[in-house]
């Protein structure tokens, strides 16, 4: 559910860099480990590392090449632009 999913983002990247994002990056990690569960977001090694190291760029480009930006349809962008450029989609 979505508590859990917030839970898990504070369990990979740690309630001090998860607490410093913007509101809009923030919902856009628990939108991403609510569709795809805590295992599956782990498997996710490349975009993880360029979290850690604030490379947002990076984040984006990993995730729209993975298969999960390809089957989630309209999804997929929304949750990347809340990620990666901290933009609100559904304005």
């Amino acid at each position: 559910d979505v508590f859990q999913a917030h839970l898990d983002c504070k369990a990979i990247f740690g309630h001090k860099l998860f607490d410093s994002w913007s509101e809009n990056r923030r919902l856009g990690w628990v939108d991403f480990l609510f569709n795809l569960g805590r295992a599956k977001a782990m498997e996710f090694k490349n975009t993880m590392r360029h979290v850690h190291l604030g490379q947002w760029s990076q984040v984006e480009m990993h995730l729209r090449a993975s298969k999960w930006f390809g089957q989630v349809e309209r999804r997929g962008p929304r949750t990347v632009a809340m990620i990666c450029r901290e933009e609100w989609p559904y304005a």
